[in-house]
Order: C-alpha cells, then sequence, then structure tokens
C-alpha cells in the first residue's frame, strides 16, 4: 500500500447510453404514432388517433424516459391494432355481396398472402364462370381478412378496383386473373407501407442520434439525413447514418476526460480531499493536478503541509496518485510513511468512487509506504483554486511555465 500509484480503468457512462438509446426508442414510437394518426383520419377514425408522443424534458433521466416510453409503446400498439381492425373491416365491406354467403371478418390461419397455400387454394375444379367468380372472392376475402390491415392505405382504391373486376368476372379465367392481380397487390403493398415505416423509424433513430452534438454539427448532420430521407435512397441513408455514429463517437471520446476527472474529483472530495472549485477542469485541461488532503492531515502535520499530484493518461487510460510535500515544508521520514499510511487506507473507497460514475477499475498498482515523499512539482501541474477557507501565499502560486525533466523523473509514475 502507498500513496504512489494509480489505477487502470475502463469508461462507459451507462446512464447517458441508457437514455441516448430511450430517446431513440421514443424517437421511433413517435414516427409509428404519426404513421397510425394518418392512418385512422384516411379511415374517418380521426377521433381514435392517438395524441402525441410526449417530448421529454433535456434534463430527463433514464427513469423518466423509460416510463414515457411504456406509456407511448402501450398508446401507439392500441391505436395500431384499431387501425388494422378498421381498415381489415373496410376492405371486407368492399367484397362483393353474395346473397346468403358468410364473409370471413377475423384473419384465416394459413401462410402469408401469395403464399403457395393461397395459390393451390385459387385453382378452380371448372370453368363454371359463378362457381370461379365465387371460389375467387372468397379467397380474396380470405387474403384481405388475414394481410388487408397491414396493406398501404394509398393503395386500397386499387384493391377496391381489383374487387370490382373479379366481381364483373364474366369468365373463370377472368376470376382467376382477377385473384391473381389481388394477391399481387396486396403483397405490393404491405411491403410498401413496411419499407416505409422502417424508413420513417430509421430516420427518427438517427435524427435522435444527433441530439447531444453540438448545435452547428447537428444541424449540418440533420439536414443531411433529411435529405437523404426523402430521397427514399437507403444507400445515402446509410451513409449519413455513419457518418452521425462516427461524429457521435468522436464527440463521446472528447467529453471523457472531463467525465473521468469529475469523477476523480467527487471520489477524492468524498475521503475528505480539498479538490478546489477548479480541480476538474485543470485536471482534464492540463492532465495533472494538485489538491490538498484536507482536514484529516492538516490536524496531524500541519496545515497544507501534504498535497496529493493526480495525474490522468488519457491514452493509456490509467489515473496515478501520488502524495507529495509543499516545498516550504520540512523533510520528516517518519511524518512521510504516515502520510502515504493515511491515504493508502482510503485508496479503496475511491476505486468505489470511481466505479459510481462509471469509471471502472481494471487494474492496481502500487508502491509500499516508506518511499521519500518528493517536493510538490513547480511546473505545470497546477494547484487548483481551494473551495473555500483563505488562501496563503503558497496556495496563491499557479506555475505555467515548463517543469524541468529532472523533476518530472523525481515524482512517481
Amino acid at each position: 500500500m502507498s500513496g504512489s500509484g494509480g489505477y487502470e480503468y475502463s469508461y462507459a457512462d451507462q446512464e447517458r447510453s441508457r437514455r441516448a438509446a430511450l430517446r431513440g426508442e421514443l424517437a421511433a414510437l413517435d414516427a409509428r404514432c404519426t404513421a397510425v394518426r394518418a392512418v385512422l383520419r384516411r379511415l374517418g377514425a380521426g377521433r381514435e388517433a392517438p395524441r402525441e408522443v410526449g417530448a421529454p424534458s433535456a434534463d430527463a433521466g433514464s427513469g423518466e424516459l423509460q416510463a414515457l416510453v411504456d406509456r407511448a409503446r402501450a398508446l401507439v400498439e392500441e391505436a395500431e391494432r384499431k387501425a388494422i381492425e378498421l381498415q381489415t373491416d373496410r376492405l371486407l365491406s368492399r367484397v362483393a355481396s353474395r346473397g346468403d354467403e358468410r364473409r370471413t371478418r377475423r384473419r384465416a390461419p394459413g401462410r402469408a398472402a401469395g403464399g403457395t397455400a393461397d395459390r393451390a387454394g385459387a385453382m378452380f375444379v371448372d370453368a363454371d364462370p359463378d362457381h370461379a367468380r365465387r371460389s375467387a372472392l372468397e379467397r380474396a376475402e380470405q387474403v384481405l381478412a388475414r394481410e388487408g390491415g397491414r396493406c398501404d392505405p394509398e393503395h386500397l382504391d386499387r384493391i377496391d378496383e381489383v374487387l370490382a373486376e373479379i366481381r364483373a368476372a364474366r369468365t373463370a379465367e377472368a376470376a382467376r386473373l382477377g385473384l391473381a392481380r389481388l394477391e399481387s397487390e396486396v403483397i405490393a403493398s404491405v411491403k410498401a407501407r413496411a419499407d416505409r415505416a422502417e424508413a420513417a423509424v430509421t430516420h427518427a433513430r438517427l435524427s435522435a442520434r444527433t441530439d447531444d452534438l453540438p448545435a452547428e454539427q447537428r444541424r449540418v448532420l440533420r439536414a443531411q439525413l433529411d435529405a437523404a430521407h426523402r430521397s427514399g435512397d437507403r444507400a445515402a441513408v446509410a451513409a449519413v447514418g455513419a457518418r452521425i455514429e462516427e461524429a457521435v463517437a468522436a464527440h463521446e471520446a472528447e467529453q471523457v476526460p472531463q467525465r473521468v476527472a469529475a469523477a476523480a474529483t467527487a471520489a477524492l472530495k468524498a475521503i475528505g480531499c480539498d479538490v478546489g472549485d477548479e480541480f476538474t477542469a485543470v485536471l482534464a485541461h492540463d492532465g495533472q493536478a494538485v489538491a490538498a488532503l484536507g482536514t484529516a492531515w492538516s490536524e496531524a502535520y500541519g496545515t497544507d503541509r501534504y498535497w496529493l499530484l493526480v495525474r490522468h493518461d488519457q491514452k493509456s487510460r490509467r489515473i496515478s496518485t501520488a502524495v507529495v510535500r509543499n516545498p516550504d515544508a520540512p523533510a520528516d521520514a517518519a511524518a512521510d510513511v504516515e502520510a502515504q499510511r493515511m491515504f493508502c487506507a482510503r485508496r479503496d473507497e475511491v476505486r468505489a468512487g470511481l466505479g459510481a460514475a462509471d469509471v471502472t477499475v481494471q487494474g492496481e498498482a502500487w508502491i509500499a509506504p516508506g518511499q521519500p515523499v518528493p517536493n510538490a512539482p513547480t511546473g505545470p501541474v497546477r494547484r487548483a483554486k481551494p473551495a473555500s477557507g483563505k488562501q496563503t501565499e503558497r496556495r496563491r502560486r499557479t506555475n505555467t511555465v515548463a517543469e524541468p525533466r529532472a523533476r518530472e523523473r523525481e515524482l512517481p509514475s
């Protein structure tokens, strides 16, 4: 154990990741809500249309976002079920009335429209026009009961036209051709609607991914995304999506030093270190900063005798610490060892504090107490301004000149 050593870490902001995922899900649900609202209005059921998905506040946490997602999902799924039911009934009502023949309003079991079973069922055993027409209409009814609710509302008029052709068929061949055309129209319509829904959800999710980017970068990428989405070119959307993911990854990487520095600040403050108002900014910017060891050490060894040098190697993802002595304080080997031991006794608390802020310690390396405590560096390692209390002349010193290499070698690494 020693006050000299460090933590190798990995960083992943779990809460931020959860928030980003939930905002993307909320955006996707909003896109689905917009689509189903349009369907219901087209079907003359505007009163059944769901209200818009609520927009979360900018600082909403994952708990609040999850609640919004759950409510929105229930709302949208219920509206989608209603739209399917209404559209299915609307299409079935267009099938010609055939005397006392019953119309199937529930989805029949079997394969999707256009499958082998459906095509085989459409075969007619004789060339009687009336029988062929009835058989075609029965099969059309089954197809629409199963797939009609998922058709594109823009295609309903075309489906009506095909049904009219079947009803008017004067030969068995005309009835068979009408049924084949109906199956083809339904397959194409279902696919068109699914493709449009997928494109809208993709657009919404990617747009939400830009939420945390700087304003100008967000504006440019969203404009590119909107243009690609309007073009209907999937490759163009994918290309913009890749640029968005790259931008998000780069932005996140830029934030890591500040977030890790903030985590170190909180962990040291929790064990009584006087990290000062500027400690986080200094550590994030310079990669190293000095803090006072706090009240416990001051009472044991006098005010401002020992400080803590903290270094953050961003490339190797390592936070190192070393107990250092105020250059104006006299050397005392016994006091040096005890100061190291006092800091070392809180080492596990520092690790736990880092972990609580998503800085996960992967490994540690420490030098046993007893090594001479070096003087605090006089170069670019800056002491943050104390959070409170009267500043001494020593505490006001902030050096910005280059630290001599010899001094750097003198400190533990």
